[in-house]
């Protein structure tokens, strides 16, 4: 069986990770033009939240699990090239877009693009990394979501100033400034092409095996008490991940006096600095108790860390002044980033490599269903009917918050003990590269 170096493997890992940074720029550029976007084409908010939400999650989620069914079978590195492909040249289309129509159909192209990365990537380096080395893998790979997320932040008002500061007629090819913004990122999201065809795509011997999605449903009822607690319990905690990322910055606005660009450079900033280094850790303190023979290591983590961020939402919340948010709010991006990696790493450990992409998608659908699809609203609902004032939404945050993690932390410590059997029964007759 051929090896693929450690070299080309670590290539690999670098490149994806900056696919999956442009992959956050492109699906989030669209919020930080929404004053230019409503004025050309005429639309209200929700017509435009239609854009920002239903347009790309909806076929993001759905269209990963037809996708992870490829990568299982197929090439991986042709599937990646071809996803960043369509939702590059559908980031260009975005920008000639010139009805709410045209926008819709190129936002669900971004969002099909985008769903040949994840699920595959994750396939990709759990085949290309031994067990006890998998978990620094993927926490370099999952860097990008708190990279591009805290990039888009810092370049949001430096975008918005200057699409806004173009007069009429000065982008080229008669198009609007906010139209220049999409083009210019989608053909950088193109020249990725390049790098990308230097990835490893290790041979798979277990490909002709897999029967689809049925069979990866199959092995996830066969094996649920071990699935549970990533199905269930990260999807909790991923409920206010994703609330706070979409309310914190309203919580300096309304409760603090910060405008938005005040909030978006502060924000953008401490996600960058908390952000980036906790996934690396992390995933080498689970390879370290990896190594000593500890299967559960990266689930057991997860578990702890949820622990501690229990009552992290409430002391944003109750913060006594800006600064002191702040800091709270450091804490937990550096708390939130610490957990990205291991979920996906404890995920790799149960799972046949033949369904890895394919059981990878259904979990990042269970993930983005409950994180994406109610987080935000829970805290908005909450906001909206069991408080009141400027505060209302911090207060909300803490409610949601803490009841989520409380929620994520039983269910992850409840199935610990499943989940360890399963890694020791499945472990040994894995047929993949390691490196």
């Amino acid at each position: 069986m051929a090896e693929v170096s450690t070299r080309a493997a670590w290539t690999t890992v670098g490149v994806l990770t900056l696919a999956y940074v442009f992959s956050y720029l492109d699906r989030q550029i669209l919020v930080l033009l929404v004053g230019p976007v409503r004025a050309d084409l005429q639309i209200g908010d929700t017509a435009f939240s239609l854009l920002a939400g239903a347009a790309f999650a909806l076929f993001y989620a759905v269209m990963a699990l037809p996708l992870a069914v490829i990568a299982d079978r197929g090439s991986r590195k042709r599937l990646i090239l071809a996803g960043v492909a369509v939702w590059g040249s559908m980031t260009i289309l975005c920008g000639l877009s010139t009805s709410f129509a045209m926008l819709f159909f190129a936002r669900m192209g971004v969002g099909i693009g985008e769903a040949a990365l994840t699920p595959t990537a994750y396939s990709l380096i759990a085949d290309l990394f031994a067990p006890e080395k998998r978990g620094r893998a993927m926490g370099v790979f999952t860097t990008a979501t708190f990279l591009g997320s805290g990039l888009s932040l810092l370049g949001g008002g430096a975008v918005v100033t200057l699409v806004s500061g173009m007069p009429p007629g000065a982008a080229p090819f008669g198009l609007h400034p906010w139209q220049l913004a999409f083009v210019a990122v989608g053909a950088l999201t193109l020249l990725l092409l390049l790098p990308l065809r230097a990835i490893a795509d290790p041979p798979r011997h277990h490909a002709a095996q897999t029967s689809g999605l049925g069979a990866a449903a199959a092995h996830i009822w066969r094996e649920r008490a071990a699935y549970a607690p990533m199905f269930l319990g990260i999807p909790f905690a991923s409920m206010i991940v994703y609330g706070v990322q979409a309310w914190l910055p309203t919580l300096f606005i309304r409760g603090y006096g910060w405008s938005a660009g005040e909030a978006g450079a502060m924000l953008g900033a401490v996600t960058l600095v908390a952000g980036i280094g906790g996934g690396i850790a992390s995933g080498a303190l689970a390879d370290r108790w990896r190594a000593r023979g500890k299967g559960d290591a990266a689930l057991r983590l997860n578990a702890m860390l949820v622990v501690i961020s229990v009552p992290l939402p409430a002391l944003i919340a109750f913060a006594p002044s800006a600064t002191a948010a702040l800091v709270m709010a450091g804490l937990f991006v550096l708390v939130s980033s610490l957990t990205v990696p291991l979920a996906p790493t404890a995920l790799q450990a149960i799972t046949p490599p033949p369904l890895r992409a394919q059981v990878s998608a259904l979990f990042l659908l269970a993930v983005n269903l409950l994180g994406i699809g109610v987080g935000p609203t829970a805290v908005a609902l909450t906001s909206d009917l069991v408080f009141s004032g400027d505060k209302a939404i911090g207060s909300a945050l803490a409610l949601v918050g803490t009841l989520s993690y409380l929620a994520s932390a039983l269910l992850l410590l409840r199935g610990l003990g499943a989940y360890g059997r399963t890694v020791v029964a499945l472990e040994g007759g894995s047929d993949v590269i390691r490196v």
